[in-house]
């Protein structure tokens, strides 16, 4: 069984960020987890919340943060639990590259720049451990949305492939999808092609001020969705104002935010998160 470290911070009225360290069985290591709760979750002890999950631990977690703090104020969106979980010396090439790219090091368009290509492992961590956790631990709903940026954003697509029904929505910024022959639009297409009933919704965004290899892995997805998503697929590929690659994430975010939680008229979610229901799947046409 999974042996849980906590270290547990004082609930108070207002948005809270809780470090801790949950012990991986499969990834056979401690790993440090930040849980941000709503600012009244101490005080409405019956409002249950979906869950947030963003690799890349607290890179722009403020910014997560006061999003979905000012959105929900507004009514846009329901309050969200978000659960970042940081890298650690030397992690991120190993739990953010998908298994199926190249490994080595390599020349030209092939991936390489170190240990890589546990992200298998990491998914399973995340589905098996980290979630129940989570679950077990906090007022959650069964909806679940992954967020992640660069070569976490990579994992993100992944886990639609290899994990189609873990999330009910993917936000994916900034991935470096020309890396190793677009292996992943191609892997990605295949699932499309071969899952035409999958539902879930997808949000794909790179920054206008980006490298050539982003401007193009916006293109390929762009026209890879165009021709091939599933009609249950709700998707948007966009790009970040003048953004750069590091501004492109959190200025995408409220965008990403707005289009998942947006419903049609006749939905019956509720943004006082007492009614679990998923974001409804209006169309398989990109969003406007």
């Amino acid at each position: 069984m999974t042996r849980l470290l906590l270290t547990t911070l004082v609930l108070a009225a207002c948005a809270v960020a809780q470090p801790q360290t949950l012990h991986s069985t499969i990834l056979d290591e401690d790993r440090r987890i930040i849980v941000r709760l709503p600012r009244h979750y101490a005080l409405e002890t019956d409002r249950r919340y979906a869950v947030l999950y963003k690799f890349d631990g607290d890179n722009e977690l403020a910014r997560y943060d006061s999003s979905i703090d000012v959105l929900s104020s507004a009514g846009i969106i329901p309050d969200l639990i978000v659960v970042a979980i940081p890298n650690g010396p030397g992690k991120r090439n190993r739990d953010l590259t998908p298994a199926s790219l190249h490994q080595t090091e390599g020349i030209g368009e092939e991936m390489g720049t170190g240990p890589m290509g546990g992200g298998d492992r990491f998914l399973d961590f995340v589905e098996k451990e980290l979630i129940p956790y989570i679950d077990s631990q906090y007022r959650t709903t069964s909806e679940r949305i992954l967020a992640a940026h660069s070569r976490g954003a990579l994992m993100a697509l992944q886990s639609l492939i290899s994990k189609p029904d873990l999330f009910q929505g993917r936000f994916v910024f900034s991935a470096p999808l020309m890396r190793d022959k677009r292996r992943l639009i191609t892997d990605t297409e295949h699932f499309l092609k071969t899952n035409p009933k999958h539902r879930s919704f997808l949000y794909c965004n790179w920054g206008e001020a980006e490298n050539p290899g982003m401007n193009q892995s916006y293109e390929a997805v762009k026209a890879l969705l165009t021709t091939t998503a599933p009609k249950g697929l709700r998707w948007a590929t966009e790009r970040a104002r003048a953004a750069n690659h590091q501004q492109a994430q959190a200025i995408a975010l409220p965008a990403a935010l707005r289009q998942y939680f947006h419903q049609a008229s006749n939905s019956t979610r509720t943004l006082d998160g007492k009614t679990p229901v998923p974001a409804k799947v209006i169309s398989g046409k990109p969003l406007k």
